[in-house]
């Protein structure tokens, strides 16, 4: 499925809600990101607003898991306005039966960025601001009717936790063989800073012990108390950055949940790392157990089909197994 705007009856309930001259709007499709929801950015005059639309038509079943998504994502926003503003959307509107929902665009034109800055300077100042942020949330307490009303069940790690990946990987040569040959041919044409990282994994899918031991790690994950709150998806395409206002802005809170320490800041840092960031300055930050789940994750995803046509989402998952392969044996040296 191909990358699509949103409807007209969205376009036309965008238009009502913000009191704005349909015929005078112009709608484009944003760049980025992994999404199966309709997504466009409205510019009227000066104004610029997101709108993501779950049509029902076209995602699978009646598509009430994305209505269930994108309905938590606006009430933790919501949520988070009231205890750390600085760090979600301005505002936020949810409209047309729950279906669409809109918040600022936070555009180039108006000094934002939504990917790692260029410059190792920049990428400094923008990694501390992120990684504060998360520190901030984890220290977040809801009592148990928050927690239901925001549904804060911790899926995502223990889905990380009982993926079964790396044990897959263990247990099945053939497997193996299929992953070799995919970071192979990803090396072929593969970044420089991702060449190291794809070649020590190619590297542990050859080492039976070493992958025993991954197991192992792996599996203490499950262990760790779902103690702290986080995003669970902090990443650079979810991340808007304005360098000269020192400022992000969070978005898509839809697998916000309790996780253990440092989730947050493991994750986003293997991604930082993935861009061909320094993050050496906040390595104590990282989760090893985690990031030794992320390899059995990560690779299992990776053979996937790809969830939009000409997506490049597995592309990206096999390298960030790759990433978490660098930085665990880092770790480990």
């Amino acid at each position: 499925m191909s990358r699509l705007v949103i409807t007209e009856s969205a376009l036309d309930a965008v238009a009502k809600k913000f009191e704005l001259d349909k015929n005078a709007l112009e709608v484009k499709t944003p760049s980025g990101g992994y999404s199966r929801n309709r997504l466009a950015i409205i510019k009227s005059n000066h104004r610029q607003i997101f709108v993501k639309e779950v049509d029902t038509t076209i995602v699978p079943g009646s598509g009430q898991e994305e209505l269930g998504w994108l309905k938590k994502d606006y009430l933790c926003m919501k949520a988070i306005q009231a205890k750390y503003p600085e760090i979600v959307p301005d505002w936020i509107e949810l409209i047309h039966d729950d279906k669409v929902l809109c918040m600022p665009a936070y555009s180039s034109e108006s000094g934002w960025q939504w990917h790692l800055p260029n410059q190792p300077e920049e990428q400094a100042k923008y990694i501390e601001l992120v990684v504060n942020a998360i520190d901030s949330l984890e220290k977040l307490k809801f009592d148990k009717s928050e927690i239901a009303k925001l549904n804060l069940a911790p899926v995502f790690k223990d889905d990380l936790a009982s993926n079964k990946g790396i044990e897959l990987m263990a247990s099945d040569e053939n497997y193996r063989k299929r992953l070799i040959s995919k970071y192979q041919k990803l090396l072929v044409s593969a970044q420089p800073h991702l060449q190291e990282p794809i070649k020590q994994i190619i590297t542990l899918l050859g080492d039976a012990k070493k992958i025993q031991e991954l197991v192992k790690e792996g599996q203490k994950l499950a262990a760790q108390p779902n103690d702290y709150f986080g995003h669970c998806d902090i990443r650079t395409d979810n991340i808007a950055y304005n360098p000269k206002l020192a400022q992000i802005k969070l978005v898509d809170w839809n697998w916000a949940s309790y996780t253990p320490k440092n989730f947050g800041a493991t994750e986003f840092l293997v991604n930082a790392k993935l861009g061909g960031a320094d993050i050496e300055p906040w390595t104590d930050k990282l989760n090893r157990e985690m990031i030794a789940s992320f390899i059995g994750l990560f690779t299992r995803s990776c053979l996937k089909d790809e969830l939009v046509e000409g997506g490049s989402l597995r592309d990206y998952q096999a390298n960030t197994a790759a990433i978490a392969t660098y930085l665990h044996n880092k770790l480990s040296s």
